[in-house]
């Protein structure tokens, strides 16, 4: 089942197996539970052992990034967009991390005549732009992608997206907290940790990741 704002109460494991409970006085069972991302872990009230167990990874450093996608009228790029985007090195001095041409490498992403930019912001290498007001934010990315695309004008259509936990940070160190994964998992077997700070920050790696939790918790069931 899936739940959207509601809070968590209470996680416990019993004979009949987890047992949730909701706001409202909610009580469900769950045979198999799935958790992401690391950043909420720390908060659910699971059984003692376990959330104390769990409690380390509050401990993962994360990167915020914000997402600011434009359209423009084709006319206004002079660039071809004849490639999946650019990545912008630390050397060059810009302000986004870098751009996707999103409407070049996925179909139905711009109307005929127009093109999508989804432009990055952030990192560990300008966290503080991350957050930066929208209207501050806009001047950054269209500046950059006058430089980089030759884009003239305002974009036809914009939307910006920010989180503050967006990329996991493996730094020295990290194997402890995947240690702390497996073990919790290894002792509760219908248990189930997933997203981009379990193996990779990838689509492709989160995708993987997800498709091997589904497969261990349907073998538990047979168990």
């Amino acid at each position: 089942c899936v739940r959207k704002n509601a809070k968590v109460i209470s996680i416990d494991i019993t004979a009949r197996g987890w047992e949730v409970a909701w706001g409202n006085n909610i009580e469900e069972s769950c045979d198999n539970p799935a958790s992401a991302p690391s950043t909420e872990i720390g908060g659910l009230p699971l059984p003692g052992s376990v959330e104390a167990r769990l409690a380390e990874l509050s401990e993962i450093e994360y990167a915020p990034v914000a997402t600011y996608t434009m359209g423009f009228k084709r006319g206004q790029i002079k660039h071809k967009l004849d490639g999946f985007g650019v990545l912008t090195p630390e050397r060059e001095n810009l302000s986004i991390l870098g751009s996707l041409f999103v409407s070049s490498v996925f179909k139905g992403r711009a109307p005929d005549g127009c093109a999508t930019l989804t432009n990055y912001i952030g990192g560990m290498r300008r966290p503080e732009y991350a957050a930066l007001p929208e209207a501050e934010m806009k001047k950054l990315v269209i500046a950059d992608l006058q430089k980089l695309l030759g884009v003239e004008g305002e974009p036809v259509f914009e939307k910006m997206f920010y989180w503050p936990n967006a990329i996991a940070q493996y730094n020295l160190g990290y194997q402890k907290y995947l240690d702390i994964l497996d073990e919790v998992e290894g002792e509760f077997p219908n248990l189930a940790f997933i997203g981009a700070y379990r193996s990779g920050v990838g689509v492709s790696a989160c995708v993987e990741n997800a498709l091997n939790a589904a497969e261990k918790l349907a073998k538990s069931q047979t168990m």
